[in-house]
């Protein structure tokens, strides 16, 4: 069963190429879960889908922010380094 995000729960969305080999990663929340999908791709066809990643990324910078949001966009960072948490969370 596929991943669906709402634009409001989507936390970061990265795209990267090497070679052939290129993926997108969205990070996000669903019911207050850190949820993470890969979707990987041959480069050939990557044009396919910059007009969506620039969609959704325009979509997370004008979502109306609440604080909650805000403070939950680095909770996914607790799990991946202490180190880069903290200091993501005093800048």
């Amino acid at each position: 069963m596929p991943t669906v995000y709402k634009f409001s729960e989507i936390v970061d969305i990265e795209f990267g190429v090497i070679m052939l080999y290129s993926w997108i990663k969205i990070r996000g929340f669903i019911n207050g879960e850190s949820v993470t999908s890969n979707l990987v791709f041959n480069s050939v066809q990557d044009e396919l889908f910059h007009p969506i990643i620039k969609a959704t990324r325009q979509a997370i910078i004008c979502c109306d922010g609440d604080e909650i949001r805000e403070e939950h966009r680095i909770d996914y960072l607790k799990k991946l380094n202490l180190k880069l948490y903290n200091y993501t969370k005093k800048e």
